[in-house]
């Protein structure tokens, strides 16, 4: 690892390191990525790889610069953490927009098919179930509505039992599923 001289900017030297030298950090980043992570968002091992990649790419693109007052090897390592922080905060803004996209775990049909009053016991059930884990994050006065989607309500119906307009009841139904 060592810095090569750019004429045109003297006091910024580029930064050269073998992809052996940048391969080096993935024990560091190994350990950094599993404190980091949130449990079951991805596998840490991919990032961890996807943080090598992206740095040996930068360093073979001359992109790194440094200054000959700093060590070379401190210059990467702050590329290193930057990088990783960058994909790490990637991961979880991605998980979190599935979240609102898509519950996890649960088939895309549950969301989409509501069951009626006419059905089975057990599909009221898992829909309870399933407007539970969304109403821990949904305001109380939302959760009302929730469930009364749940068993089946029209919005007519809804609208008498809040005793709301329409318009307010969709509205607080869109802020319940949001959150």
């Amino acid at each position: 690892m060592r810095y090569r001289h750019e004429p045109d900017r003297p006091d910024e030297p580029i930064l050269e390191a073998s992809a052996r030298e940048v391969n080096a950090f993935r024990p560091f980043l190994r350990s950094y990525m599993r404190r980091r992570f949130p449990v079951g968002l991805e596998d840490p091992e991919d990032a961890v790889q996807m943080t090598i990649i992206v740095v040996h790419r930068i360093v073979e693109e001359g992109r790194i610069r440094g200054a000959y007052e700093l060590e070379p090897q401190d210059v990467l390592f702050a590329w290193v953490i930057e990088v990783a922080w960058r994909i790490r905060m990637n991961v979880r803004r991605t998980a979190r927009w599935r979240e609102r996209v898509i519950l996890i775990g649960e088939p895309e049909e549950a969301l989409v098919e509501v069951p009626s009053r006419a059905s089975a016991l057990d599909e009221r059930v898992h829909a309870r179930l399933l407007l539970a884990s969304i109403a821990d994050r949904a305001a109380v006065r939302s959760l009302r509505a929730l469930i009364l989607v749940a068993e089946g309500a029209t919005l007519e119906e809804l609208a008498a039992e809040l005793g709301a307009e329409a318009a307010e009841v969709v509205q607080r139904l869109r802020g319940a599923l949001k959150r």
